[in-house]
């Protein structure tokens, strides 16, 4: 095995999640902190007396879901019960939208929170997540000069159209089964909890054009000033790209950084021409443009929200958008209403 350590850093918000919400019934959101604190309804509901315990059965009875709400977030309170740790930051969008709804049962005020290990409350950055985009980088490049058909975009061809691209006729063939990443664990205060809209250009301006969403994100370099560093390794398998009927073909870490920055970079590049130069988020867009890169980092798009453009291969590209609609790539995600999501830098030291 080579191994080389990856000290990577979120240059801007990136929300990886599991499909999992949070509901206000889980958590609340301190005024004095301004920190959300979420915690499981029965070990709350094991700390209660039995005064308690029947105070909050007959509230249940009444159907006052108002009132069945308020009771479990105080009580969570007052028993200092959390089961991130110290709790998340929130914007002033979030608390003020919180303090608005609290009452408000026709608004769920649900959170889609990041990914995190079972019995871990630190959020991670899946190793899938990064080697999946490290993937369609360098698929992209090869296939651009196999000059194959284009699949179709539904059943088995595009998976087989990897296979004619990486050259393998078998999955334990992939070269890919030769490039092992691990998760990476954040720190307990790298995250915050935001509203992400989606945007488009309308007259020239982008705008807002969905309702806005609550997302727990990672903290990042153009949103807090913090680089939300993290640290995982990357193994390649050397052994298994040179024996005979190993792997299809050898993926190097030159040939990782280079597919990788010839690809994100020019999707930074015209993202920013066609929806942020003009925009409010000019400033913050320059600030990703104007990162650089030693020889051992390179720039990849990571986590929901990335953009049609980075999860899908050039020329190649043809999804599906889901229902009627028909065009793609006319909009973008934005959190807090300022800053492009998911992108990240990871720097490769040989261990």
């Amino acid at each position: 095995m080579k191994i080389y350590q990856i000290e990577g850093k979120c240059l801007s918000p990136v929300h990886i999640g599991t499909g999992e919400t949070w509901e206000p019934l889980n958590y609340y959101i301190d005024e004095g902190s301004d920190c959300l604190y979420w915690f499981s309804t029965e070990r709350l509901i094991d700390q209660l007396t039995d005064k308690e315990r029947d105070e909050l059965n007959g509230l249940i009875d009444s159907s006052d879901l108002n009132q069945v709400r308020n009771f479990i977030t105080n009580k969570a309170k007052v028993y200092k019960i959390s089961d991130i740790g110290s709790g998340i930051p929130v914007t002033p969008q979030v608390k003020n939208l919180y303090k608005d709804n609290l009452i408000n049962i026709e608004n769920q005020l649900q959170i889609q929170p990041m990914i995190r290990q079972k019995g871990n409350d630190r959020a991670i950055i899946p190793g899938s997540s990064l080697k999946g985009a490290i993937r369609t980088a360098i698929i992209s490049e090869l296939a651009l000069v196999s000059k194959l058909q284009k699949p179709s975009p539904f059943g088995r061809e595009p998976f087989e159209f990897e296979a004619k691209v990486m050259q393998y006729n078998d999955a334990k063939n992939d070269p890919f089964r030769a490039v092992k990443l691990a998760d990476a664990h954040l720190n307990e205060d790298a995250t915050m909890i935001c509203q992400v809209a989606n945007a488009g250009i309308r007259q020239g301006v982008l705008e807002p054009k969905s309702m806005q969403l609550i997302y727990e994100v990672t903290q990042s370099v153009i949103s807090t000033g913090d680089d939300c560093a993290f640290k995982t390794e990357i193994r390649f398998d050397d052994d298994l790209m040179q024996k005979k009927g190993g792997v299809s073909q050898k993926i190097s870490l030159h040939k990782l950084i280079d597919s990788c920055n010839s690809f994100y970079k020019e999707k930074l590049e015209s993202e920013h021409a066609k929806f942020y130069e003009s925009s409010h988020l000019k400033e913050v867009s320059e600030k990703l443009l104007k990162e650089e890169f030693g020889s051992n980092e390179c720039l990849v798009r990571v986590g929901r929200f990335s953009g049609v453009e980075s999860v899908t291969l050039d020329y190649y590209r043809d999804p599906q958008p889901p229902g009627k609609v028909k065009k793609w790539g006319n909009t973008r995600n934005i959190a807090d209403s300022r800053y492009p999501m998911g992108w990240v830098k990871l720097k490769f030291v040989e261990m």
